[in-house]
């Protein structure tokens, strides 16, 4: 199935392979995802709804990059603070940036249905198994990997080329 936006075509194919490369960029995503504490959120049958990102993760990343970088004792007395500065400024505007990122892209994943919604969220941000989430579903493999390809595929429509492009 081809879509067609202004003249151009999109093969499902590649747009799914997109998402799906995004969403198992390893080094990205487990340092970005490492680094800010989330809340999961299920129904009452067990299937996951959210997962929202906590109010004081973003303070608690900058002081652990900030812990990492130049010690403040290095700049007391009379020497120059701005390059501590600049660098305190640098880190909290890196991680607001990542911050909004990972919210736009919760966004879309909140917009799914409830078991692509459950599989995307299952996979990728709490990293079960497939076998897992199909033990849980009570379904074949074949059925998971059909909820597996809408799930991608959606994702790629829902997702705003900005955050697929990760322009953070």
């Amino acid at each position: 199935m081809n879509l067609h936006f202004k003249g151009a075509s999109l093969d499902e194919a590649k747009m799914k392979q997109s998402i799906e490369q995004l969403l198992n960029d390893y080094v990205y995503y487990s340092f970005l995802f490492k680094r800010f504490t989330f809340t999961l959120h299920f129904d009452e049958q067990g299937y996951y709804t959210d997962v929202v990102i906590d109010k004081d993760s973003l303070d608690d990343d900058v002081s652990t990059a900030m812990s990492n970088s130049a010690s403040v004792i290095r700049y007391s007395g009379n020497s120059d603070s701005t390059s501590y500065e600049r660098r305190l400024i640098d880190e909290i505007d890196r991680s607001a940036r990542e911050e909004k990122w990972l919210n736009e892209f919760l966004k879309s994943v909140r917009m799914l249905p409830v078991e692509e919604k459950h599989f995307i969220i299952a996979k990728y941000y709490v990293c079960e198994p497939e076998d897992k989430i199909k033990d849980f579903l009570g379904i074949e493999k074949s059925k998971l990997y059909h909820i597996k390809s809408r799930a991608l595929y959606m994702l790629a429509i829902l997702l705003p080329s900005h955050i697929r492009l990760r322009q953070i």
